[in-house]
């Protein structure tokens, strides 16, 4: 009973003290406060250009040339073909655990902080799951694409906050609480 009783009591506990959030760029339906661009345009986002979103920012890069190759379009934020196009990724004071990224035009490699690049198609979603502070996303592609949507899962951190997990662990069968006096429960 009592290993029952601590059991409930670790699992509440660690409900209650994950406390994962989401922020999400729409680029469909959201500006940012960036210009959408239209027809021939070929206004590009300055390199280091930063999308704010709440707490979160978005950092666009070209790692090929001195602008960003980044634009605001009506079907998401377009990088051209043949750029290597990257977004750095941060939410203040936060440890970010998942990506999502909706591609909406055109497949494109996508690869998180150094990883193997995987092949996303159009109208696909990239899958990323870890724990950074600020994961870096490098897109390569033959063709124009466009990032639809990000949804950004990430834990909030508290700089005051030392306190470190317990770790604690307990067999199957037996519980040994330390009191005053030594007691073992068996179930």
């Amino acid at each position: 009973m009592k290993k029952v009783l601590l059991s409930l009591v670790a699992v509440t506990a660690s409900a209650f003290l994950a406390s994962a959030e989401t922020v999400t760029y729409d680029f469909v339906a959201n500006d940012y406060g960036l210009t959408r661009e239209s027809g021939n345009s070929t206004n590009y986002l300055s390199n280091g250009q930063t999308v704010v979103n709440g707490d979160a920012t978005i950092t666009l890069e070209n790692l090929n040339s001195g602008t960003s190759n980044w634009r605001l379009w009506k079907d998401g934020l377009r990088a051209t073909k043949a750029v290597k196009g990257q977004l750095k990724i941060k939410v203040a004071d936060s440890n970010i655990t998942n990506l999502a990224i909706t591609i909406a035009n055109n497949a494109t490699n996508i690869s998180v902080d150094d990883a193997t690049a995987q092949s996303v198609a159009k109208g696909a979603t990239f899958d990323w799951a870890g724990s950074a502070t600020e994961p870096t996303l490098v897109f390569t592609q033959s063709a124009t694409m466009a990032v639809a949507k990000i949804v950004i899962t990430y834990e909030p951190q508290n700089p005051d906050d030392t306190r470190v997990p317990a770790d604690l662990a307990w067999s199957e069968n037996a519980v040994t609480v330390l009191t005053t006096e030594i007691a073992d429960f068996h179930a």
